[in-house]
Protein backbone atom coordinates (compact mmCIF):
# COMPACT_ATOMS: atom_id res chain seq x y z
CA UNK A 1 0.00 0.00 0.00
CA UNK A 2 2.75 2.39 0.95
CA UNK A 3 4.68 1.51 -2.18
CA UNK A 4 1.62 2.18 -4.34
CA UNK A 5 1.13 5.55 -2.69
CA UNK A 6 4.81 6.39 -3.26
CA UNK A 7 4.59 5.35 -6.93
CA UNK A 8 1.48 7.48 -7.47
CA UNK A 9 3.14 10.42 -5.74
CA UNK A 10 6.29 9.96 -7.82
CA UNK A 11 4.24 9.75 -11.03
CA UNK A 12 2.28 12.88 -10.13
CA UNK A 13 5.51 14.74 -9.32
CA UNK A 14 7.09 13.50 -12.57
CA UNK A 15 4.05 14.62 -14.56
CA UNK A 16 4.12 18.04 -12.87
CA UNK A 17 7.85 18.44 -13.53
CA UNK A 18 7.45 17.31 -17.14
CA UNK A 19 4.63 19.81 -17.59
CA UNK A 20 6.73 22.61 -16.08
CA UNK A 21 9.67 21.67 -18.28
CA UNK A 22 7.51 21.69 -21.42
CA UNK A 23 6.10 25.11 -20.50
CA UNK A 24 9.63 26.40 -19.88
CA UNK A 25 10.75 25.09 -23.28
CA UNK A 26 7.80 26.78 -25.02
CA UNK A 27 8.47 30.08 -23.24
CA UNK A 28 12.16 29.87 -24.03
CA UNK A 29 11.47 29.13 -27.68
CA UNK A 30 8.98 31.99 -27.90
CA UNK A 31 11.52 34.34 -26.30
CA UNK A 32 14.25 33.24 -28.71
CA UNK A 33 11.91 33.68 -31.69
CA UNK A 34 11.03 37.20 -30.51
CA UNK A 35 14.73 38.05 -30.15
CA UNK A 36 15.44 36.62 -33.59
CA UNK A 37 12.64 38.73 -35.09
CA UNK A 38 14.05 41.85 -33.40
CA UNK A 39 17.53 41.07 -34.71
CA UNK A 40 16.18 40.50 -38.20
CA UNK A 41 14.36 43.84 -38.09
CA UNK A 42 17.54 45.58 -36.97
CA UNK A 43 19.60 43.93 -39.69
CA UNK A 44 16.99 44.85 -42.32
CA UNK A 45 17.04 48.44 -41.10
CA UNK A 46 20.83 48.57 -41.29
CA UNK A 47 20.80 47.09 -44.79
CA UNK A 48 18.25 49.68 -45.95
CA UNK A 49 20.33 52.48 -44.44
CA UNK A 50 23.43 51.10 -46.14
CA UNK A 51 21.63 50.95 -49.49
CA UNK A 52 20.50 54.57 -49.08
CA UNK A 53 24.03 55.59 -48.12
CA UNK A 54 25.42 53.75 -51.14
CA UNK A 55 23.00 55.48 -53.52
CA UNK A 56 23.72 58.91 -52.04
CA UNK A 57 27.48 58.39 -52.01
CA UNK A 58 27.44 57.21 -55.63
CA UNK A 59 25.40 60.28 -56.62
CA UNK A 60 27.82 62.61 -54.77
CA UNK A 61 30.78 60.83 -56.36
CA UNK A 62 29.35 61.27 -59.85
CA UNK A 63 28.56 64.93 -59.16
CA UNK A 64 32.13 65.55 -58.03
CA UNK A 65 33.52 63.68 -61.04
CA UNK A 66 31.37 65.78 -63.36
CA UNK A 67 32.63 68.99 -61.69
CA UNK A 68 36.22 67.80 -62.07
CA UNK A 69 35.62 66.93 -65.72
CA UNK A 70 34.21 70.40 -66.35
CA UNK A 71 37.19 71.96 -64.62
CA UNK A 72 39.61 69.87 -66.67
CA UNK A 73 37.82 70.88 -69.86
CA UNK A 74 38.02 74.55 -68.88
CA UNK A 75 41.72 74.26 -68.10
CA UNK A 76 42.29 72.44 -71.40
CA UNK A 77 40.45 75.13 -73.35
CA UNK A 78 42.37 77.91 -71.62
CA UNK A 79 45.64 76.11 -72.28
CA UNK A 80 44.75 75.65 -75.95
CA UNK A 81 43.88 79.36 -76.24
CA UNK A 82 47.14 80.32 -74.57
CA UNK A 83 49.10 78.03 -76.91
CA UNK A 84 47.31 79.50 -79.93
CA UNK A 85 47.99 83.04 -78.64
CA UNK A 86 51.65 82.24 -78.11
CA UNK A 87 51.77 80.74 -81.59
CA UNK A 88 50.37 83.91 -83.08
CA UNK A 89 52.86 86.01 -81.12
CA UNK A 90 55.76 83.99 -82.50
CA UNK A 91 54.37 84.16 -85.98
CA UNK A 92 54.42 87.97 -85.87
CA UNK A 93 57.65 89.07 -84.22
Amino acid sequence: MELTCFKESARAEYAALTNQFNMFQKQSLASKKAQQNQHNMIVDGILKMFDEYKIISEWVFHEEISKLQDEILNITERSEHEIMYLGTLRAYP
